[in-house]
């Protein structure tokens, strides 16, 4: 054959790999991805909103990420025979061996790696793609499913149900206001809090109050006719018993010191919190730097104002030289018009709406001000 060929056949080779390692990233991507975050990534990102309509039929878009995969895979495996066949004395164990090391490292650790450790950004960005494969593969994709769907049945799973995975999500909170001298203290306590929970526990009458006020709260709640729509709601789509919310109150009343003992120690972790710390970081930075847990530094992560994760800020910068309070307002006075415009100024009308929310109207204001 001539060398043509075998570049050509390389090439090839290639172009499989890389749309083998785009699936396997992608398939990894989409489902590790938070749909709440997706949500509001969706705002201002098509390719977000892309993937939610994706992971909607969250069968139909594995079946076809996975067709397009075993296609370029298997496509790769026949294009390796041949070059071991034709150019390397038919050692083809040799180049299975090859290719297997190839895609395991390249196709799939690697991408899969990637995006979990992105999930969102990789969905977002393969969502274009993912789309047209799903268009393509959709004959494929109706056949295999029909199939599947007649395996998943015998073994009552619903596909669907992942789409709804996200409403199982739960989380446990603890919020506190201090002053930021002792935000590094409090931090520790917190931390300190939950591993005792876990160790020691729960005070009797504490556990006969927070029983109360819990059930207290469910009752004054059960008033309100959306309160009981969304438990129904809730009933059909987390699959719970008819009667839960009926023996809700009795459930509650039979939890003892050991439940709460028990299920603390199965679910909480004091090493896999997250806290999260709104303020003056100028002022409490330092300390954080110096908490050590379970003897290891607390690592800090900062974000700006629509949580995206950012470097540490510099929080004291030197003023630039000849920086006067006076300098500030002339400069102010400066870029609105100068200060002969500013003296020009006669009256003053501002016109103000103010949205609350739940008030049946939006409340106007006209202020005039006159000079003197």
């Amino acid at each position: 054959m001539s060398t043509d060929s075998i570049s050509f056949l390389f090439l090839a080779l290639f172009v499989l790999l890389i749309f083998s390692a785009f699936s396997s990233g992608s398939e990894t991507g989409m489902m590790a991805s938070n749909k709440v975050k997706l949500r509001n990534l969706s705002k201002g990102s098509k390719g977000a909103m892309r993937a939610l309509k994706l992971l909607q039929r969250p069968d139909v878009l594995l079946a076809s990420i996975l067709i397009g995969n075993n296609f370029a895979n298997i496509l790769a495996s026949a294009i390796v025979t041949i070059i071991m066949i034709d150019y390397f004395g038919g050692n083809v164990l040799l180049g299975s061996i090859i290719l297997t090391m190839v895609i395991l490292i390249f196709s799939e650790i690697t991408p899969k790696t990637i995006a979990s450790v992105y999930p969102e950004n990789f969905a977002t960005k393969s969502s274009w793609l993912l789309k047209i494969l799903v268009i393509i593969f959709k004959p494929l994709v109706w056949l295999t499913n029909i199939l599947s769907s007649r395996i998943l049945k015998v073994l009552n799973v619903d596909p669907m149900q992942s789409a709804s995975n996200d409403n199982l999500n739960s989380s446990f909170r603890v919020t506190t206001k201090v002053r930021n001298a002792v935000t590094d203290s409090a931090v520790v306590e917190v931390l300190k809090e939950i591993k005792r929970i876990k160790s020691e526990p729960v005070d009797n009458e504490l556990l006969v109050n927070a029983k109360a006020k819990f059930l207290g709260n469910f009752i004054l709640q059960s008033e309100d006719k959306t309160v009981a729509a969304r438990r129904a709601l809730s009933i059909k789509t987390n699959k719970l018993p008819e009667d839960f919310y009926k023996n809700y109150i009795s459930s509650i009343d039979a939890v003892t010191v050991e439940d709460v003992q028990r299920v603390s120690r199965k679910y909480f972790s004091d090493e896999n919190v997250r806290v999260v710390l709104v303020g003056k970081g100028s002022d409490v930075v330092d300390n954080l730097e110096k908490i050590e847990w379970n003897g290891k530094k607390l690592p800090i992560k900062f974000f700006d104002k629509d949580a995206n994760s950012v470097e540490k800020p510099v929080f004291s910068k030197p003023l630039p030289e000849g920086l006067t309070a006076e300098t500030v307002v002339k400069n102010y006075i400066t870029a609105i018009g100068g200060e002969e415009n500013l003296r020009s100024i006669n009256s003053i009308l501002v016109n103000a709406e103010v949205t609350i929310p739940g008030a049946p109207f939006k409340p106007k204001a006209i202020i005039k001000q006159m000079s003197p």
